[in-house]
């Protein structure tokens, strides 16, 4: 599975967490260029 945990985090409906891995600019896209 590609999903990161942002993914899973916005699916759980954790939106602290969101936040939070937004504010740490986690990867929106797992994929590699």
């Amino acid at each position: 599975n590609e999903r990161v945990l942002l993914h899973w985090a916005a699916l759980g409906g954790f939106l602290e967490l969101v936040l939070y891995l937004l504010s740490l600019e986690a990867p929106l896209d797992p994929r590699d260029d």
